[in-house]
């Protein structure tokens, strides 16, 4: 078994890698047409809806946090809201995003499981935004958090995307380990392993479509 596991864990870091490298291209274009005031339509943000990230469905942001979270299952919806806290908060070191992933999530499962709470009638964006917002950020890192935070509905989301980090410079490069250093990741914390890489990949392309990142996952999960 250990060699077919190896082998698994070899063609997961192989893929990730892959898709780091072949997104780099497409995140610049996206980046650069957001810039020029053309991407809203393509991130749906543009015209006034507290959105997107949560699906494929050009309808998935009208559905429910619980909704989101019975449709996509535990481990995508983490993926998700990894993506999503990354791609607003892209400073933010992975311990604190995995934080906030965790309160996200434990939310959509008990609003998954019929809950009658107040923020189960809420998208899956708006939970997040509500827990970006729980805690003040630092100014000099996040000198719109403030502004943004007080805004509501779809005007929050669209704060917080106009103030996405879309320089390719804005974060530092990424330092992949060593193939050997990765399986051993991949091997002893299958879970920890993949949700590193998506953070690292959404904070670098705040711009990039979620399911587009949420296929690595698909990818790992057929391996």
């Amino acid at each position: 078994q250990a060699p077919a596991k190896s082998s698994a864990a070899m063609k997961w870091v192989a893929a990730v890698s892959f898709v780091i490298l072949l997104s780099f291209a497409e995140s610049r274009l996206l980046n650069k047409r957001d810039h020029n005031g053309h991407d809203h339509d393509h991130q749906g943000h543009g015209h006034g809806h507290d959105h997107d990230h949560e699906g494929h469905d050009p309808h998935e942001h009208r559905k429910t946090v619980g909704d989101v979270f019975k449709v996509l299952g535990e481990d995508r919806f983490k993926a998700l809201a990894m993506i999503m806290v990354s791609q607003y908060l892209q400073k933010c070191p992975y311990e604190e995003q995995v934080q906030r992933v965790k309160a996200i999530t434990e939310v959509g499962q008990v609003c998954s499981q019929g809950a009658r709470r107040a923020d189960c009638a809420h998208p899956a964006i708006t939970v997040v935004l509500d827990e970006l917002c729980k805690t003040p950020e630092n100014a000099e890192k996040y000198p719109a958090h403030a502004q943004c935070c007080a805004k509501s509905g779809p005007d929050r989301n669209i704060c917080f995307v106009e103030h996405k980090l879309t320089d390719p410079d804005a974060i530092p490069p990424h330092e992949s380990p060593k193939p050997e250093a990765a399986c051993h990741s991949y091997t002893a914390d299958r879970a920890n392993f993949l949700g590193g890489y998506i953070y690292e990949v959404a904070r670098r392309f705040p711009m990039m479509y979620a399911p587009a990142i949420l296929s690595v996952t698909d990818r790992k999960s057929t391996r």
